[in-house]
C-alpha cells in the first residue's frame, strides 16, 4: 500500500446477518473509486454481514473485523462498554486516516464516537443511511437528544443520504457546511431498460405480455411494511386478476409474509425471490414498483426502478428527495390498501418508453460521478485538517 493512500476504517452496525444496503453501498462505491488512492476496511458492530463478498477482487486486500458485541435488539450497558473497548483495540493496532460510522442509530453513532477521543483519527465521520423513527415516549427522546449533543462534539464531518436521513445530527448540523449528502448512487448501465432482457425474463418466468408485474424490491423488515403490501396487492389482485406479485429481498419477516400471502389465497400469484444478484434484470419485466415503507432515509430502490423506466409508488415516509423522475409518486400509508391499489391500477396503465437514463445520470445517481464526489469529500477533509 502506498504511503499516500487514505485509510478509510468502515464501522457497520449490527443488521439482520445479510448483506444489506450499506453494504452494497460501500462495495458499489469503492468498486469505482481509484484503489491506489483509497483502501477500505470493514469493521462490524455485530456480525460479519459482508463474508459472501470477502474473497471478491475488489475486496482481497481488506481487512474484515468481526466485533460481535451487539444485536440488532436490545443491547445492555455490558455490551456498549465491550464496543467502546473493541474499536479503541482496533484503532490502537492499525492507524486509519478516516473512520466513518454507518448507521441512522443515534446510540451507536453516539457510543462510537466517544470510543474514538483519544485516539489517533484524522477524520471522524457519522454517516446516517436511515431516518429515525420519532417516538413520544420520553426516556428514548432524553437519551435521542443526550446522543445527538455527543454526535455533534465527537465527529469532523456528517454524511447522509438524504436530509432526511441526517436528522439524528440535529438542525444545526444539517445546516452547516460540515453536512454532505452522500448521494445512494447506482451503477446506471446496468439498469437502463432493455426490450430484450424484459422479454427473456418474462418468458423464464412464463409471464404473458399482458399480466400486470407487481415489483418489490427490500429487505423483509417491520420497517419495509410488507404485510401492507400484500394487502395492496390483494385489493389490486381482486379488480385485475391478470397479475402477479415479485418480492425481491429476504429477512426475519419471511415467514408472516408467507402467512398473509396463504391467508388471502394468493400464493400462485406472489412470488418470493429471497436475495438476488440480478435485481437489475428482474426491474425489467415489471410493469409497476411498489415502496411501502414506514420510514427510509432515502430508498436506493426507488432509484434504480426509476432508472429502469418504472412507474413507481412509494409512501410518504420516503423523503421527497427520491423523486428523481416523474415516474415517482408519494401516497401516505394512512389512505389505506384500497386506495394504493387503485393508484396502481393508475400507473400500471401508464404506457411510457422507459427511457430515462440520461435524466437519472444527470440528477448526481450515476455511481462513477458519485464516487468521484465521494473520493473529492475525502481529500479536502484531509487538506482542512492539515
Amino acid at each position: 500500500m502506498a504511503d499516500n493512500t487514505i485509510k478509510v476504517l468502515h464501522i457497520i452496525p449490527p443488521g439482520n446477518g445479510y448483506f444489506g444496503g450499506i453494504e452494497a453501498f460501500l462495495c458499489g462505491y469503492y468498486k469505482n473509486m481509484n484503489r491506489s488512492k483509497f483502501h477500505f476496511d470493514f469493521s462490524f458492530c455485530g456480525l460479519n454481514t459482508m463474508k459472501i463478498k470477502m474473497s471478491s477482487q475488489l475486496l482481497k486486500d481488506s481487512k474484515f473485523i468481526e466485533y460481535n458485541v451487539l444485536t440488532s435488539n436490545k443491547n445492555k450497558v455490558y455490551n456498549w462498554i465491550l464496543l467502546i473497548q473493541k474499536i479503541r483495540e482496533n484503532l490502537r493496532a492499525e492507524q486509519y486516516d478516516v473512520v466513518e460510522i454507518h448507521t441512522g442509530s443515534p446510540m451507536i453513532q453516539a457510543v462510537c464516537g466517544l470510543s474514538m477521543i483519544g485516539m489517533h483519527v484524522e477524520i471522524k465521520i457519522a454517516h446516517s443511511h436511515a431516518r429515525i423513527l420519532l417516538t413520544n415516549r420520553l426516556l428514548p427522546k432524553i437519551i435521542g437528544r443526550i446522543c445527538t449533543k455527543i454526535i455533534q462534539v465527537t465527529y469532523d464531518k456528517f454524511f447522509a443520504c438524504s436530509k432526511e436521513a441526517g436528522g439524528i445530527f440535529g438542525k444545526r448540523i444539517v445546516d452547516s457546511e460540515r453536512f454532505i449528502i452522500i448521494k445512494n448512487a447506482i451503477q446506471m448501465d446496468d439498469f437502463k431498460f432493455d426490450e430484450n432482457i424484459r422479454k427473456h425474463i418474462r418468458n423464464q418466468y412464463e409471464i404473458a405480455e399482458d399480466t400486470i408485474v407487481v415489483g418489490h424490491v427490500a429487505r423483509l423488515a417491520e420497517v419495509k411494511n410488507q404485510v401492507f403490501l400484500i394487502d395492496v396487492f390483494k385489493a389490486f389482485h381482486d379488480k385485475n386478476s391478470n397479475s402477479v406479485l415479485w418480492i425481491v429481498g429476504e429477512g426475519k419477516c419471511r415467514s408472516g409474509i408467507e402467512k398473509k400471502v396463504l391467508e388471502y389465497g394468493l400464493n400462485n400469484d406472489v412470488v418470493l425471490f429471497g436475495k438476488r444478484n440480478d435485481v437489475n434484470e428482474l426491474l425489467q419485466a415489471m410493469d409497476v414498483f411498489i415502496m411501502t415503507s414506514i420510514a427510509e432515509g432515502l430508498c436506493i430502490s426507488a432509484i434504480e426502478s426509476q432508472a429502469a423506466g418504472l412507474p413507481t409508488i412509494v409512501s410518504t415516509g420516503i423523503p421527497e428527495e427520491c423523486r428523481i423522475t416523474d415516474l415517482l409518486i408519494r401516497i401516505p400509508l394512512e389512505r389505506g390498501a384500497l386506495a394504493w391499489a387503485d393508484e396502481v391500477g393508475k400507473m400500471a396503465s401508464l404506457k411510457n418508453n422507459r427511457d430515462y437514463y440520461e435524466q437519472i445520470k444527470s440528477s448526481g445517481y450515476d455511481l462513477k460521478t458519485a464516487a468521484a464526489f465521494l473520493e473529492n469529500q475525502y481529500n479536502n477533509i484531509q487538506k482542512d485538517l492539515v
